[in-house]
């Protein structure tokens, strides 16, 4: 529930996490970087990203310092990160954060799925692939240091479904925001992996 602002764990939330025996696997926040930039804003915008400058800035669109841009990401995500120290500090052993899958590349298979409502005031356009990408890649960045700073293992996405570029494989499609049965299996693997030698 909501409480001054800040969503808290129950009580009962607290006890199933406790009475687990084994380790707990988050997959909390991971769509921070679509609220920021999934479609067009009005004022179109563009960043570059250090560690990727090969990538291309929209044409016409404003660019918008790395720096700032970072910032506004972190604190959309901090509200994440203390729900997942929450859950660290209910649970009695390891905590690990899934990495969300990276990103479709083609908008035109994303369209039937994007929930519009949900994005009041963007335009009715998909975002370039390549700056979701960075938004993507950028929030994979502080999320794995977050991870580290609270002793929280992070768990990369699979690679073999990406594609050449980086993007999200066509046979792990989901629906633009998520992954498919496919991609989960996967994961779910990566899981039971951890679970073996964690225990």
């Amino acid at each position: 529930m909501r409480q001054n602002e800040k969503w808290r764990l129950s009580d009962d939330a607290k006890r199933q996490i406790g009475g687990h025996n084994g380790p707990i696997f988050s997959l909390i926040g991971g769509s921070c970087y679509m609220h920021m930039g999934l479609l067009v804003h009005p004022r179109a915008w563009d960043f570059a990203l250090p560690t990727a400058e090969y990538l291309p800035l929209s044409p016409g669109t404003e660019l918008i310092p790395y720096g700032a841009v970072k910032q506004v990401l972190s604190d959309l995500m901090q509200e994440y990160l203390e729900i997942i120290l929450q859950v660290q500090g209910a649970a009695t052993g390891a905590v690990f954060q899934i990495e969300p899958p990276p990103p479709c590349a083609d908008a035109e298979r994303m369209l039937p799925h994007i929930p519009w409502p949900l994005f009041p005031g963007m335009r009715h356009e998909i975002a370039p692939a390549p700056f979701r990408y960075k938004l993507w890649r950028l929030q994979s960045s502080l999320l794995e240091a977050q991870c580290k700073e609270h002793g929280i293992g992070f768990v990369p996405y699979p690679g073999i479904t990406a594609d050449e570029h980086g993007f999200l494989a066509p046979a792990y499609f989901g629906d633009g925001a998520h992954a498919n049965p496919a991609y989960g299996a996967l994961v779910l693997e990566q899981m039971r992996n951890l679970h073996e030698t964690s225990v």
